[in-house]
């Protein structure tokens, strides 16, 4: 008796037929034309047909078309030539109600008497659609772990450098607390020599070089506690501060220059701008400072400087905006570097904008820097209209 035969005798066994059936597998059998002989329960549970309307059909007319010639290439064999035993594959299979499910099929290929020609197929059929699913939410899952890895090591690469740039702000300003003390001790010896001088002194000619002398030593004296205080500001009270009223101070200092050097100042103050809380003279200093730097970027005709006012709920907002050089993307990085500067080294030594972005980030605000080389810059100060300042940047 053939191999084929064999398997048509087990199959009318009831004890075969009834193992079949009760198998939690699909199960179908077609012969040589590819149409089905026997399906058993499970599989027609999984389309939701009928045996009768499965019977007489071929399993690729079940298969969504993409998966089609996959499957006709993996079930439909006429020969045993380079059937190399039973393999799986996985296909998509059409439900009677529209849908499909992901299936894997594996067929065992039944041979002809002379073992070189199929007569057949048997095919166990799982069904692995929560299996594929299971594998989309762990994919979605690692993609989305994957990206908020990805934003997590942003954050802390952004936070450490923050945590550098605050160092080296740190560094510098117990530097310059130090060579403020050390320059203010000699500095009050000469000014008590100039004192006892201009009390013993007759001479006009004399008494006006020992005034302009001693006027000197005061601005030098200021000049030391300014540097002081940038980083260790002065013990004064923090009050609510009209940002027209100290800019109005600024630029009466700058004025003069700015028209010396033919540069157009445009002022565009909002109405109804509310005060801030503040510490008056590093405010100035700031804004003194981003004035200088849009003044030295500027370095032909028709120059021109615009200084804009705006609000809203949270922040008082000053524009700082120039036709300048501008500053080149690869720069914008470590412009508030301390010691960072595009000057010329006797022009600047690259601590304005980092003191200022100190200052400014201790009133609880930040400066905002758009620019393109060659299209000028624009420097945004941001300041909190209410109190953001700590207690203990007021200490001495």
């Amino acid at each position: 008796m053939g191999d084929q035969d064999q398997f048509s005798a087990l199959l009318n066994e009831k004890t075969f037929a009834y193992f079949v059936e009760e198998m939690s597998e699909g199960v179908f059998f077609q012969g040589q034309d590819g149409c089905f002989i026997f399906v058993n329960n499970r599989f027609c549970e999984m389309l939701g047909y009928s045996k009768e309307e499965l019977l007489g059909t071929k399993v690729e007319e079940l298969v969504v078309e993409e998966d089609r010639n996959h499957c006709i290439e993996n079930v439909n064999r006429k020969e045993r030539r380079n059937y190399k035993g039973r393999r799986f594959f996985e296909v998509r299979l059409k439900k009677k109600d529209h849908t499909h499910i992901h299936a894997k099929i594996s067929p065992l290929f039944v041979p002809d008497s002379d073992k070189e020609n199929i007569k057949g197929t048997f095919a166990l059929v799982s069904e692995v659609s929560i299996l594929r699913h299971a594998e989309k939410i762990v994919d979605h899952s690692r993609n989305f772990l994957a990206e908020e890895m990805d934003k997590k090591t942003e954050k802390l690469n952004a936070v450490q450098q923050k945590l550098v740039h605050s160092e080296k702000v740190s560094s510098f300003g117990k530097m310059t607390s130090s060579i403020a003390h050390e320059f203010s001790n000699p500095l009050s010896g000469i000014f008590s020599i100039l004192e006892s001088l201009r009390e013993n002194e007759k001479d006009p000619e004399n008494l006006s070089l020992i005034d302009v002398a001693i006027k000197e030593c005061k601005r030098l004296t200021q000049m030391l506690r300014n540097m002081r205080d940038f980083y260790k500001p002065s013990v004064e009270d923090k009050s609510r501060l009209d940002v027209h009223g100290l800019l109005d101070e600024v630029l009466l200092l700058m004025k003069k220059n700015l028209m010396k050097r033919g540069i157009k100042l445009r002022l565009e103050y909002s109405s109804n701008m509310p005060s801030f809380y503040g510490v008056s003279d590093q405010i100035k200093q700031v804004f003194l400072n981003l004035i200088q730097n849009a003044d030295e970027s500027i370095h032909e005709a028709q120059g021109e400087i615009c200084i804009k006012t705006e609000h809203d709920d949270t922040y008082v907002k000053v524009i700082f905006e120039d036709n300048g050089a501008g500053i080149s993307k690869e720069n914008l990085k470590d412009l508030f570097e301390p010691y960072f500067t595009t000057k010329a080294e006797i022009q600047g030594s690259g601590l304005g904008l980092s003191v200022s972005h100190g200052i400014i980030t201790k009133h609880g605000g930040d400066i905002i820097v758009d620019s393109e080389e060659g299209k000028g810059a624009s420097f945004t100060v941001r300041l909190p209209i209410e109190n953001q300042i700590p207690n203990q940047l007021f200490d001495s």
